[in-house]
């Protein structure tokens, strides 16, 4: 079974940028469906309607989908045994297949998500202090893209999403970067976060 192994990466887990506070307060008319923005002026959620935005979305899933699907069969990521870690201060993402081989390639941290508050946050909103550079550095091809296209979700730091739009957004993230897959780990006992990994190639044998 896959599991995660950080290397010296993640600080106490309850981080202050992630602690769960009840944010349902706040959630206006978020109910738990769409893409939802915080609004840094009024600090209330505004419903993402552009469908540009969202046609990108659709075109990403599409591909990034399908390319999720080879590496995870290419690299074994649905097979038991074998393990995965990375090296965030280097960006690499280390897959070792139940063999004993590894592949590795370039990763970015695009996000964490909380079950209980729906609460998005991007990874560059994240504090250096225990979020390298190195392994956002290929996520803020999206942060790019949205300053260009002028999306509000990318100038926000907070968005509402559910577990579903989640994927969109990291697959948009992947698409962007022209990297070929997406994962998630479950980093503490609410917080998940969102990886995009770009080709793997299997290392030489020794």
């Amino acid at each position: 079974m896959t599991r995660w192994n950080p290397v010296h990466w993640f600080k106490p887990k309850a981080a202050p940028a992630e602690a769960a506070n009840d944010a349902c307060k706040n959630w206006g008319e978020y109910k738990g469906t769409g893409i939802w923005w915080i609004c840094p002026d009024c600090d209330a959620p505004h419903e993402v309607t552009d469908q540009a935005f969202f046609d990108e979305v659709q075109n990403a899933c599409a591909d990034i989908s399908e390319s999720t699907r080879k590496m995870y069969d290419d690299f074994y990521f649905n097979s038991d045994g074998g393990r995965w870690d990375i090296d965030p201060d280097n960006g690499l993402f280390i897959k070792t297949a139940p063999d004993g081989r590894k592949a590795s390639g370039r990763y970015a941290v695009v996000g964490s998500w909380n079950e209980k508050t729906h609460s998005w946050l991007w990874s560059w909103e994240m504090d250096e202090s225990w979020m390298p550079r190195a392994a956002i550095e290929h996520a803020q091809y999206l942060l790019d893209a949205g300053r260009e296209k002028e999306w509000e979700i990318t100038s926000a730091r907070h968005l509402l999403v559910n577990a579903h739009e989640t994927w969109h957004l990291t697959n948009l993230a992947a698409k962007i970067a022209g990297f070929q897959g997406t994962y998630r780990a479950k980093v503490n006992d609410l917080n998940h976060h969102y990886f995009i990994i770009d080709r793997l190639a299997w290392d030489p044998l020794q």
